[in-house]
């Protein structure tokens, strides 16, 4: 998940009906197909103890290669 609420890593979702589904995305469209996805990632490295969040999502990184 990328939502923690400002909570950080102690935020667990409480609606048990339904999952925690995602929310935050990175979208692309390549008809001529010259990216490549080499990698992704969510960066929890906020400073959990301070409780210091930018946000109260977290960021959704993507590394892509251009042909």
């Amino acid at each position: 998940y990328t939502f923690h609420a400002f909570k950080g890593t102690g935020f667990k979702p409480s609606d048990t009906d339904k999952p925690f589904g995602r929310i935050d995305w990175i979208l692309l469209r390549d008809t001529a197909g010259r990216f490549e996805v080499r990698g992704h990632q969510i960066p929890r490295d906020a400073d959990e103890e301070a409780g210091l969040y930018p946000s109260d999502h977290y960021p959704v990184v993507a590394d892509l290669s251009i042909s």
